[in-house]
């Protein structure tokens, strides 16, 4: 998400020909502010712009030339901006990545279906005092969410849902989300956690300075709170991590995030409300 809009506007300078350009992820609106950026340099071209809920492999790059792929995902959902066109999505993908995605009813469920943000931001900085250790290392998943950081991700979890409901199509909840992405068992969000073989070996960040924070802050936390708070929809975990984020990095991610302002609404650009209004008779 940090390289959208370097990418939309390179994209914007020189594409001549239409073609169907993915953000995977997207993270939440990444589709709405590449559009704008894009279409303000090149109006005239009719590119589809998807996003997808997340990417569709779980990987980290283990050398300068070599990654690691630990799981693929099932039916991760992907949307335009528009869902009337949705369709045609499927069939623009190469063959051997349409299994991988499923097509969603509107961007509202792959924006706010990120759930990047509920399982990536809290846990990093709850540890902080490990994450900072040059001499430990510790597993993300497995080792830094315990049971009681578990039940604070559902309460974060709860306040993502609630403004996917405000914005008319609700999303599934992160849980059932691991259930249905990776096919694991549990009772709740901690056992899933556990229970997931792909997450097992997951190393956490050595530093605040990793894309835990530095994407899932700005651009998923700050706009989905930044919605939240125009619904008046209660936001108090969301925003403690936030605040917990900009305290420790002496950053004010809120500003240099995906907030209302700079994803154009109210100056003539596709917005929020244009995505709400679109959404299908089976979002309600």
């Amino acid at each position: 998400a940090t390289a959208h809009f370097n990418v939309a506007e390179l994209l914007g300078k020189h594409l001549k020909k239409d073609c169907l350009i993915i953000l995977n992820p997207g993270r939440t609106f990444g589709a709405l502010k590449f559009h704008n950026i894009f279409k303000r340099l090149n109006p005239d071209n009719q590119s589809l712009i998807a996003e997808a809920q997340t990417t569709i492999y779980t990987s980290r790059k283990i050398a300068e030339d070599h990654v690691l792929i630990l799981a693929l995902k099932d039916e991760v959902l992907l949307s335009t901006l528009d869902p009337s066109i949705n369709h045609r999505l499927h069939d623009m993908l190469p063959p051997i990545l349409q299994k991988h995605f499923k097509i969603a009813k509107s961007s509202i469920q792959t924006s706010i279906g990120n759930v990047g943000m509920i399982l990536h931001c809290a846990p990093v900085l709850f540890n902080v005092g490990w994450t900072e250790n040059s001499e430990f290392n510790y597993k993300h998943y497995v080792e830094g969410i315990s049971p009681s950081i578990a039940k604070f991700l559902e309460k974060m979890d709860d306040e993502r849902i609630a403004v996917s409901k405000v914005l008319g199509c609700e999303v599934e909840t992160t849980f059932s989300w691991l259930k249905r992405s990776y096919h694991v068992e549990g009772d709740s969000l901690y056992e899933a956690i556990i229970n997931n073989r792909a997450y097992q070996n997951i190393d956490a960040p050595n530093t605040l300075e990793h894309r835990y924070i530095m994407e899932d802050v700005p651009f998923g936390l700050v706009p989905l709170e930044a919605v939240g708070l125009y619904f008046e929809v209660d936001m108090s975990h969301t925003t403690l991590i936030i605040d917990l984020a900009n305290k420790l990095l002496d950053v004010d991610f809120r500003a240099q995030g995906r907030n209302l302002e700079n994803l154009g609404m109210g100056n003539g650009d596709e917005n929020l409300w244009e995505l709400i209004k679109r959404r299908p008779a089976a979002c309600e």
